[in-house]
């Protein structure tokens, strides 16, 4: 079994494509679509990106491992999440005013 020595940079992409996802999903006409994107690109992105920070800082600070990571690659990686929670926070609330619209007509 191989130990990981670096940040799960995984955790990190899935949170993007799940904001990805959602941008996809702004283009559907069904309030469906919009519940699903608002769950994709809200708890699914958080969930993603304090999975990132949880799992991260846990490997740092286990002194029986040693940490793999380049000058900067820690700064670059808060940015990398601070972007996803940022361009979650946007689409979110894209699908939250289509689903407000949704149920103002219904």
């Amino acid at each position: 079994m191989t130990e990981e020595t670096g940040p799960p940079v995984v955790m990190l992409v899935l949170a993007f494509a799940a904001v990805a996802g959602s941008v996809g999903l702004l283009v559907g006409v069904s309030l469906t679509a919009h519940v699903l994107g608002y769950l994709l690109s809200s708890f699914v992105c958080i969930g993603l990106a304090t999975a990132f920070t949880q799992l991260d800082e846990r490997r740092r600070n286990d002194q029986e491992r040693w940490y793999e990571e380049e000058p900067g690659q820690k700064e670059t990686y808060q940015r990398a999440r601070a972007v996803a929670l940022s361009l979650g926070i946007v689409v979110t609330t894209i699908h939250v005013w289509y689903i407000a619209r949704e149920l103002s007509v219904a």
